[in-house]
């Protein structure tokens, strides 16, 4: 417990310095009861996670949890982003991760498809995943699926995919958007998909 906590402090004292303000701790994905019951810093860190608020909302575009560079700092009620993502010009988009129990060796490649016309839709184009003189790195990982339909009590849930999402400066490293959202369609593949169009339509200027 005692190392818990000291991981809590030393992320907060992480976002102060990024951000120069203190982490909210009643809503952030770090002091979240998902963050306590679900599979976390796979990929995304708690240095991230005390960023980033639920609901982050741009365009009619919300994700679950989420934080994004903007000119004022704030990331709730957002008016403008602080970056254009079609200036960078180019992206490298590594490899994606899978650390989901999905066993399909087919379900990464596709996901990174999916973000691949995603970005290329953006105006930008993609170069080698180890190419140093891109102009942004967008980093994504499958953190959990589900396959089949299922009914909760009225209920019915669709498949879903939940993938955490890093965007940023290639050259200085600087994050301009952290994401980590569970997105529903007829198939985890679809539903990769479609949160890869929605990231589209929130960086689009």
């Amino acid at each position: 417990m005692r190392h818990r906590i000291l991981n809590v402090l030393a992320a907060a004292s992480i976002a102060v310095a990024l951000t120069g303000t203190p982490a909210n701790a009643g809503g952030t994905f770090l002091t979240s009861d998902d963050h306590a019951d679900e599979v976390v810093g796979k990929f995304l860190t708690d240095a991230d996670y005390t960023l980033m608020i639920e609901g982050l909302e741009f365009k009619d575009i919300e994700f679950d949890w989420g934080w994004v560079k903007t000119p004022d700092g704030k990331v709730k009620k957002i008016k403008a982003l602080g970056f254009d993502a079609k200036s960078y010009k180019t992206v490298r988009i590594p490899p994606v991760q899978d650390f989901s129990d999905s066993l399909s060796p087919e379900l990464a490649a596709k996901v990174h498809e999916s973000f691949e016309r995603a970005v290329k839709s953006l105006g930008l184009e993609v170069v080698a995943p180890d190419a140093k003189d891109a102009g942004l790195e967008l980093g994504v990982a499958i953190i959990d699926l589900k396959r089949e339909k299922t009914y909760a009590y009225v209920a019915m849930i669709d498949p879903y995919i939940k993938l955490e999402i890093r965007l940023k400066d290639a050259k200085t490293g600087e994050n301009l958007l952290l994401v980590r959202n569970r997105a529903h369609s007829e198939t985890p593949e679809s539903a990769a998909l479609r949160c890869a169009s929605e990231m589209m339509k929130f960086l689009r200027q």
